[in-house]
């Protein structure tokens, strides 16, 4: 095992095959993430940590490469214990319903489950025959439960302001602002 502190904050370590399986009784394709913190931790103390660095106490991001005699672990000390997410970015919807029964039935779950529907608007198309009405949810996630339960009432076709701004100018507002608790509370 060779221990090499590339600076402050980061150690790289380089085992052999040979020494991970007499020494260690392992190999690189049997350590995972639940288990490579603890091998680590344990080949340091039994190497007499060569490093002045200390392992304990703080979040550690390793990253670990197979090479043709051994592998390599590189260890980076993180000074803060923040977690990052990556979400999408949330949008406007416009849902269209044949009839006024499935548009109330959608509004009706919508408001016995206290979903999020504020900037809500409701449009109705006399154009077509059979009159088409229109569900603008603003800053919603395509992965949240308005988006779904939308989905199984309506079915979504378009996204962006624009488009919802369009279908908004060629229809009729029934109701805006939040239509889905205004509806809720007439019907």
């Amino acid at each position: 095992m060779n221990i090499k502190q590339l600076d402050s904050h980061r150690i790289l370590i380089s085992f052999g095959d040979r020494e991970l399986d007499e020494k260690y009784h392992t190999s690189y394709e049997k350590l995972n993430s639940g288990n490579i913190k603890e091998f680590l931790k344990t080949s340091l103390s039994h190497a007499g940590n060569g490093a002045d660095i200390a392992l304990s106490g703080s979040p550690l991001q390793i990253e670990a490469a197979k090479y043709e005699s051994g592998c390599i672990f590189l260890i980076t000390i993180c000074a803060q214990k923040r977690r990052f997410y990556i979400s999408e970015r949330s949008d406007s919807y416009a849902f269209i319903f044949r009839g006024l029964e499935e548009l109330t039935g959608c509004v009706r779950v919508m408001n016995s489950e206290g979903l999020d529907t504020r900037g809500s608007c409701i449009y109705y198309s006399p154009e077509d025959h059979c009159g088409r009405y229109y569900l603008i949810l603003k800053r919603v996630f395509r992965k949240s439960r308005v988006f779904g339960i939308a989905c199984e009432y309506g079915r979504c076709i378009c996204r962006g302001r624009f488009i919802a701004a369009a279908i908004g100018e060629k229809s009729l507002l029934i109701a805006c602002g939040n239509a889905v608790r205004r509806l809720g509370a007439i019907s």
